[in-house]
């Protein structure tokens, strides 16, 4: 795995939830790039900073 690029932002998606951000993003490797791989994660906001949950790590 590589840090986030700027590429992996075009790609990923965010939905509200009610009370968190759903988040998925593309993960990229350093040998292949983009791969199957996407995070999942939920995005809460607590007096004014924001948590982070991962859910999921999987190839949809």
């Amino acid at each position: 795995m590589i840090s986030l690029s700027d590429e992996s932002w075009d790609t990923s998606v965010c939905q509200w939830q009610l009370d968190y951000w759903e988040v998925l993003v593309d993960l990229f490797t350093v040998e292949e790039g983009r791969s199957d791989l996407v995070l999942h994660v939920h995005v809460f906001e607590d007096t004014g900073r924001f948590l982070f949950k991962v859910h999921l790590v999987y190839v949809p």
